[in-house]
């Protein structure tokens, strides 16, 4: 019989909601562990699968219990194997031009790869053994360093020139910038006005002071930096906001930006332009930089 003297043990059932397989099961439950539970309600974890809790674990405070299956793939997969480039330097051959002695040729590989999926969703591919079945054939380019060099004529100067690159060409003037704040000053101090060039800051160190020749703009010197998305091959045409506003819608060019020496004792980069139409913008929404490095947004 029951000792009349003995203390009275009651468990209380505690609600809890399982998910497995897709689905939630509620029940109530005295045992202790989660694996006791998931053995009551005929739940097994096979080979990968795992609870969370634990199975060795108490039962949660929120109550929630969850089973994740797991299985695993071994997959083969054919893998290209890139080529490099290496580049190497020819004095007798002119500056820009290139020369592919040898052609490159990826490779090819088989790898094999486990598959980790939890409850159907791929967590993790690791490669646990990679075979080689063709080497890749490296490339091998030569680049001529030699200066050839040429002669054009730029607002009624004779210029020579050793490298040519095309460039985009927009306009500004100090209200009229595209940052929506007006910058009378240039990067050196000056007024911004026509005759007044700007660049990016990759061509600072090098064309500063330059005088340089746009036509259908005229001469103007580098003396503000600015920057045009996407590429330092730009240069900004200045202007008075008085001079901007009468010119109306202005126009990106096209130019051909040819670099030399205007002679053998100056040794400063000298940039001549020759232009072509290319497409009709408003200036608004050029990012200029103003100052060392701040860019206004």
């Amino acid at each position: 019989g029951v000792d009349p003297l003995s203390p009275l043990v009651v468990n209380k059932a505690r609600e809890l909601i399982i998910t497995a397989d897709g689905r939630d099961m509620t029940i109530y439950a005295t045992a202790p562990t989660v694996g006791e539970v998931l053995a009551k309600v005929g739940i097994t974890l096979q080979d990968l699968d795992y609870s969370k809790p634990a199975e060795a674990d108490p039962l949660p405070e929120d109550g929630r219990i969850f089973v994740v299956r797991v299985r695993e793939e071994v997959l083969r997969e054919q893998q290209s194997i890139p080529f490099t480039t290496t580049t190497q330097t020819d004095n007798t051959l002119e500056s820009g031009q290139t020369q592919t002695i040898t052609a490159g040729e990826n490779g090819l590989q088989v790898a094999t790869l486990r598959v980790r999926y939890e409850d159907g969703i791929e967590v993790s591919r690791e490669t646990e053994e990679t075979v080689v079945l063709k080497d890749p054939i490296n490339a091998v380019v030569v680049a001529g360093s030699k200066l050839v060099v040429s002669t054009i004529e730029a607002c009624d100067v004779p210029v020579n020139y050793y490298k040519a690159v095309t460039v985009t060409a927009t306009s500004y003037s100090p209200c009229n910038s595209g940052t929506g704040t007006c910058y009378p000053k240039t990067a050196l101090g000056t007024t911004v006005k026509k005759g007044v060039l700007a660049v990016d800051l990759t061509w600072w160190p090098i064309l500063k002071n330059t005088k340089i020749c746009v036509p259908g703009y005229g001469i103007g010197i580098v003396q503000d930096t600015g920057s045009y998305p996407g590429t330092h091959h730009w240069i900004d045409l200045g202007y008075t906001d008085a001079e901007f506003a009468a010119a109306g819608q202005k126009t990106f060019f096209n130019l051909t930006s040819r670099f030399g020496k205007v002679n053998v004792n100056r040794n400063r980069m000298f940039a001549a332009f020759i232009c072509n139409p290319f497409q009709n913008f408003f200036s608004a929404g050029i990012y200029r930089m103003r100052g060392k490095s701040n860019v206004d947004q």
